[in-house]
């Protein structure tokens, strides 16, 4: 789909989405888009609109934004866009659910048969962002070193064949597991299959996937992009290594499979902070105080053109 194209089927969404609104049976008290730049612009009576920002718009956009009562935004959007956009936005981080991703529970270890491995795991989309190769690429580097290493990679998508090949090509064949997709709620059982998460993206702005594998008392490998840093203390939660540099990311998952005592100081210094920071009542709390700004503020308007 091109650029315009999906220009317009956003725009027909929004307006799709607030006549349906207009006529409901129950005023919604705030509308809540996530990335529909247009919904403030396009919106119907007065209700207020926050817009998720979890990248930067195109500059189309930056007019539509304008009209949403606030933007919400973490990572690396919230703290670059502002200024761009030229119009304050709040900070809101991402939560994760501390229950169900935690270092106890069910694992895939024995069924995938990993027990006797050191292993590394990765959650992303197989697409040229999460630069998947360059973990391969480290990967062969650490099993020169450290023979039973082993990675496991979840998740699919377009770059998943060529990914397969370039582990054939290194004589990896036996040492990456593609789980391929796994439904959300069984992520938790390989997460507590592994010994260090990794993630090598040439960007993410803020990745999901970091807080679940810290919630599961993982440490952290990861190429120091877009918001990462917001989420892994280095040295203490794990280490940040610079972006497509698979000596660089090798050496640092090397250094935690090889120090187990270490990695269980970092797994457990990242529960702590998420349970704390990121939790999704934490979340959800912030993310109230903005929704409670904006409807009193609109109703302040109403009341003072009364």
């Amino acid at each position: 789909m091109t650029a315009m194209a999906l220009h317009a089927d956003e725009e027909w969404f929004c307006r799709t989405a607030w006549r349906r609104i207009a006529v409901g049976p129950q005023r919604p008290d705030i509308v809540h888009a996530h990335a529909l730049h247009q919904a403030a612009r396009l919106r119907v009576g007065g209700v207020p609109v926050v817009i998720n920002l979890p990248g930067e718009p195109n500059a189309r956009y930056k007019e539509d934004l304008q009209h949403a009562d606030a933007l919400v935004a973490d990572g690396w959007a919230a703290e670059h866009l502002s200024s761009r956009l030229e119009r304050s936005i709040d900070r809101v981080p991402k939560g994760v659910d501390i229950e169900r991703f935690r270092p106890d529970g069910p694992t895939v270890r024995e069924t995938l048969h990993l027990s006797d491995r050191r292993v590394v795991i990765a959650v992303a989309r197989l697409v040229p962002i999460k630069n998947v190769r360059l973990l391969i690429d480290a990967m062969a580097m650490v099993r020169a070193r450290v023979l039973d290493t082993h990675l496991l990679i979840v998740g699919d998508g377009p770059a998943g064949a060529s990914l397969r090949s370039r582990a054939i090509e290194l004589d990896l064949a036996d040492s990456v597991t593609f789980a391929g997709s796994v439904p959300h709620s069984q992520t938790p059982a390989f997460y507590r299959a592994a010994d260090v998460f990794a993630l090598p993206s040439d960007f993410d702005n803020s990745p999901n996937a970091i807080l679940e594998a810290m919630a599961c008392g993982l440490p952290v490998v990861a190429t120091d992009v877009g918001g990462v840093r917001d989420f892994v203390a280095d040295r203490a939660g794990g280490a940040l290594v610079p972006p497509r540099d698979p000596a660089a990311l090798a050496r640092a998952l090397e250094s935690y499979l090889t120090q187990p005592a270490a990695a269980r100081a970092a797994g457990a210094h990242n529960r702590s902070v998420v349970s704390t920071e990121f939790s999704w009542r934490a979340s959800a709390l912030r993310l109230l105080d903005v929704y409670s700004r904006v409807i009193d503020a609109r109703q302040g308007d109403r009341r003072a053109s009364a």
